[in-house]
């Protein structure tokens, strides 16, 4: 017989982002909606929905981001700014 676990239903797979956007919407929707005023009801979307998509969307990339290794800033292997090199400025 296999082992099931159960899990908590607040865990998610996206690294907190529906934790971030539930406190947007509770701090921020209502403040934008009433600065920008509401949209036409034919439109479907109001502003507060339009930033929090834009701002989910960053959120995640920077997330994504942040989870692969650092690069080096000294691509080229002709780099000569930098003691990695070998190249010393001429002296006399």
């Amino acid at each position: 017989m296999a082992n099931v676990a159960i899990k908590n239903e607040k865990i998610t797979a996206f690294g907190g982002i529906n934790f971030v956007l539930d406190k947007f919407d509770a701090l921020l929707g209502e403040v934008i909606d009433r600065v920008l005023g509401i949209r036409s009801t034919t439109t479907g979307y109001q502003y507060s929905e339009i930033i929090r998509s834009i701002f989910a969307e960053r959120y995640e990339a920077l997330y994504e981001k942040a989870k692969r290794p650092p690069t080096s800033t000294f691509t080229s292997s002709r780099c000569r700014s930098c003691a990695c090199s070998g190249w010393r400025p001429r002296t006399g």
